[in-house]
């Protein structure tokens, strides 16, 4: 699974992932920083890399539902400095041992729980 950090997320998370071994670029590095959300989505679903960002807006199921992306994971959490960031992040890998299982998938990390949305699937 490949991650796209959006611009509202700690720099250093590029490197806590590729520390990890977890392929994953930032919007930031990229020359996406300020692009609307739209496009950002759409950068995601052309290199089929799952976004992570704290921008609400992305867990809308009517703009974003899931199964119609790589997958989405928005971090909501009330103390976003960065090392609060990274250790929320940090449990959740811990706690997701397969990352794959969340493809296509909305998820909303918080500091004590997680949620997934799952979208249709072909039958």
């Amino acid at each position: 699974m490949r991650f796209k950090i959006d611009e509202n997320l700690p720099l250093s998370l590029n490197a806590f992932f590729q520390e990890r071994q977890l392929e994953s670029e930032s919007v930031h590095n990229e020359g996406l920083s300020g692009k609307p959300d739209a496009m950002i989505i759409g950068v995601c679903r052309k290199e089929n890399m799952v976004l992570i960002t704290m921008d609400i807006g992305f867990a809308n199921q009517k703009v974003y539902p899931a199964g119609t992306h790589p997958g989405i994971i928005v971090v909501r959490i009330r103390n976003q400095g960065s090392r609060n960031v990274l250790s929320v992040i940090r449990r959740f890998l811990a706690r997701q041992a397969n990352l794959e299982e969340l493809s296509g998938c909305t998820v909303i990390v918080e500091e004590h729980r997680i949620r997934i949305r799952r979208g249709q699937r072909d039958i």
